[in-house]
């Protein structure tokens, strides 16, 4: 009995002296030591070749990010200035369509004044090329005429265009002209490049 209590007291020894070699292997793995007489740590960390390609994938990730985050700000600008210049086009052009239900001065448009100025019965009154679009369409209540007023709005330009439409069944001259296109653009700039929206109806005099 004494013998195997022995045998067990050395087997026990000898796991307590492997444990305890382990654990300081594995504490020295983990947190190396300092050696005063080399004058360094048993065990290097990092290198600084390691902690600059940490960096650089790093930065690879903030670059892509901030490059994502500015494309989806372009893209956001664009459809916003896209909108506004669909708006100003539809507006201009609903109008025009009302001019013929305009008085100024006692005097009431008809369909005739839906021309473009120099027109050659002289009756039209949309002003012709690129203009300024202003907030204020002046006193006759037309915007795209000559007496536009008021800060201009962004950036944005417009240009009017009106055309006779020949009626074949209808031939001008004899017959007056009884429909026209109308055509208007808006104009704008997104980063440096010029960027438009047109829309076009047919208006007729019956």
């Amino acid at each position: 009995m004494r013998r195997n209590a022995k045998s067990n007291h050395k087997r026990m020894g000898h796991s307590a002296k492997k444990t305890w070699r382990l654990g300081v292997f594995a504490s020295w793995r983990l947190f190396p030591l300092y050696e005063p007489s080399v004058g360094r740590f048993s065990e290097s960390g990092f290198s600084y070749i390691d902690v600059l390609i940490a960096i650089a994938i790093l930065m690879v990730g903030i670059l892509t990010l901030g490059a994502a985050l500015t494309t989806s700000l372009i893209r956001a600008n664009q459809s916003e200035d896209h909108l506004r210049a669909k708006d100003l086009a539809s507006s201009t052009l609903e109008n025009i369509l009302s001019a013929r239900s305009i008085s100024v001065g006692n005097q009431p448009h008809s369909f005739d004044s839906i021309q473009s100025v120099g027109s050659a019965d002289a009756l039209g009154i949309f002003v012709v090329g690129k203009r300024n679009v202003l907030s204020d369409p002046g006193p006759d209540g037309l915007f795209g005429t000559a007496d536009d007023t008021g800060p201009q709005v962004g950036s944005f330009t417009r240009e009017i265009v009106i055309t006779d439409v020949q009626n074949p069944n209808r031939p001008t001259p004899p017959n007056p002209i009884t429909e026209r296109q109308v055509r208007v653009t808006i104009f704008y700039t997104v980063q440096g490049r010029e960027d438009h929206v047109t829309l076009t109806t047919n208006v007729c005099n019956y």
